[in-house]
């Protein structure tokens, strides 16, 4: 898709269609990503139904996932509860509510958040996820009191999830492992000094912690802290300091990259002169010269 461009890839599908061949599960998922990227909404509603109705295929999660990133993109929330309509009970719909919560948690649509998250602790009364996107829309639509309420409810089904761990591999055989707020490792003075270094030039040229992060104002030495105590971060920072100016720096996260953090990641690849790799519980990012070239678009 990177070779061709978005437009090439619809090319090269129209060329296909006029040569008879037929599309697979695949090729459909990465027109459809397309679509979601390039905002075509129409064509892919047409190719979604053209998936089901005319080449007979049964779509997958990851099709479904597709297409609530497509309408949520579009603002047409709408047609995300009528896709669950025709939802196979064969799929697992937890992802798929939360995809949603997702959606809403960054246009901040507090009713389909609310029936996204009821749906998701009805299937799961644990799913750390759930709660903290609604908690997180809660919080940017103002509503401090429901959110505190989600937090309580949280607490209650103690839905508390494993602690971010992030792996930086040196190639000669040591992996340096890290936790939020980590000072274990025998560099550590040193990686919180090149945090601190990067922080200062990132607010320097207006970066700010994000409000996924902070629910109301914090001091900047509390700011400092949170930045600097990230797990991605403090591996990215390690492999810095131990690597040679032109070696990408790759490291492997078992969560979910932030917002946040890819916007700061994004910025760090730009001011270190690095390119950076992030594998983490989804996908790869790669950060060259201030932005993510893996796809259009991350969030």
């Amino acid at each position: 898709m990177a070779e061709y461009g978005q437009s090439g890839v619809l090319k090269l599908y129209r060329e296909m269609m006029k040569h008879g061949i037929l599309p697979s599960r695949v090729t459909i998922l990465v027109l459809l990503t397309v679509c979601s990227h390039a905002g075509l909404l129409e064509e892919g509603e047409k190719l979604f139904d053209d998936m089901c109705g005319v080449y007979k295929l049964s779509p997958t999660l990851e099709h479904y996932t597709c297409m609530i990133d497509l309408f949520s993109r579009a603002g047409h929330f709408h047609k995300i509860k009528s896709l669950f309509d025709n939802l196979s009970s064969s799929l697992d719909h937890l992802p798929l509510y939360l995809a949603i919560l997702g959606a809403c948690k960054k246009w901040v649509n507090v009713e389909l958040g609310r029936w996204a998250f009821d749906q998701s602790l009805l299937l799961d009364t644990k799913c750390t996820a759930a709660y903290v996107c609604m908690e997180s829309i809660y919080i940017e639509s103002g509503m401090r009191t429901e959110a505190n309420e989600i937090a309580t409810k949280r607490a209650e089904n103690k839905a508390w999830k494993m602690p971010g761990c992030c792996q930086w591999n040196d190639g000669n055989g040591n992996i340096h492992s890290f936790t939020r707020a980590d000072e274990s490792h025998p560099q550590s003075s040193c990686i919180y000094a090149k945090l601190e270094e990067i922080r200062e030039k990132l607010t320097q040229g207006g970066y700010s912690l994000g409000q996924h992060w902070v629910s109301e104002a914090i001091s900047d030495e509390e700011e400092k802290n949170v930045f600097c105590g990230l797990s991605e971060k403090l591996a990215i920072a390690c492999a810095l300091l131990n690597t040679h100016d032109e070696i990408p720096v790759c490291i492997t996260m078992n969560t979910r990259l932030c917002e946040d953090c890819h916007s700061a990641t994004s910025l760090i690849s730009m001011i270190e002169k690095r390119r950076i790799l992030v594998n983490d519980a989804t996908r790869v990012h790669i950060f060259h010269n201030g932005k993510c070239i893996c796809s259009d678009y991350c969030y």
